[in-house]
């Protein structure tokens, strides 16, 4: 699932990614970003085409707004094409129980006292335009994403 985000106030797209174990931030995102890069032992990651990246540089602590919903994470380096942001397991596990439903391209997600509504760009697309990020609606500490 394709999600938008924010970090420093710049919009990236981001791939909710169950069969990553970890958090991935675009190199080129991250130095024009100019997040304070912790160097880490070189390691490779296999994506989806078989092929391996190198990983070379972890950022900690960084504030990722997910349409509206601040989390801290940590993230790893990879040379990354047409994705800003991949969040795997690392993420996923923080949520706890989620919902998804894959037609309306959702995830359903209670998490700390609130309610969240995680909505894909297919939905968007079904509902406006893709060029304008999702605002947020907050309605009885629920939260969606509506374009």
């Amino acid at each position: 699932m394709r999600i938008m985000a924010r970090i420093k106030n710049h919009d990236l797209t981001v791939l909710i990614d169950s069969g990553s174990t970890y958090n991935f931030i675009s190199e080129r995102i991250a130095n024009w970003l100019q997040l304070p890069v912790i160097p880490t032992k070189p390691f490779n990651v296999k994506v989806e085409n078989g092929n391996p990246l190198k990983c070379q540089g972890r950022f900690e602590n960084i504030q990722v707004l997910l349409q509206g919903i601040p989390f801290f994470l940590t993230l790893y380096a990879l040379p990354l094409c047409g994705l800003d942001l991949v969040l795997g397991v690392q993420w996923l596990e923080q949520l706890g129980t989620v919902a998804y439903d894959w037609k309306k391209m959702t995830m359903d997600v209670a998490r700390q006292k609130i309610s969240a509504v995680f909505a894909g760009d297919y939905l968007l697309f079904l509902l406006g335009s893709l060029e304008s990020p999702p605002s947020i609606m907050v309605t009885r500490n629920l939260w969606s994403a509506r374009v």
